[in-house]
């Protein structure tokens, strides 16, 4: 039979995992399910209307073979391959210039951040006028 202290430890060590189960609950449910269900369809043919039908490999092969994959997959590569470092430097460059003391510093620093705080208001703004009763 198990003493009070043994239940008491027990208790203890899953209450962390109770507490993130409905975390892990809607992870599993919103992520993992559909990654999988999506991962499962591409060996289907599937055209929505009908049941899908098991192709195996047939998916991937045609999509190997066509040209258009990799035209799209070589524009995709040389833009990551340009556009982020460029991205990465220019932040970088701007936060140490703004981070050096010099007249106006604080209106360089809000015109920065000026584009993260109006998409807020932007979206506060928005939800206003939906549950506006005029």
């Amino acid at each position: 039979m198990m003493g009070f202290s043994n239940w008491y430890k027990v208790k203890n060590h899953l209450t962390p995992y109770l507490f993130i189960m409905p975390a892990l609950l809607i992870l599993v449910v919103f992520s993992f399910y559909p990654i999988f269900r999506a991962f499962m369809l591409s060996f289907c043919k599937w055209d929505i209307l009908e049941k899908p039908t098991f192709i195996g490999i047939q998916n991937y092969v045609s999509l190997l073979q066509d040209p258009a994959f990799w035209d799209s997959l070589a524009f995709t590569l040389k833009f990551v391959l340009i556009t982020v470092p460029l991205n990465v430097l220019l932040a970088l460059v701007s936060a140490i210039l703004l981070n050096d003391v010099f007249p106006l510093r604080g209106i360089f620093r809000s015109i920065i951040f000026f584009p993260a705080f109006t998409s807020m208001v932007a979206i506060g703004m928005l939800w206003k006028y939906m549950y506006s009763t005029d």
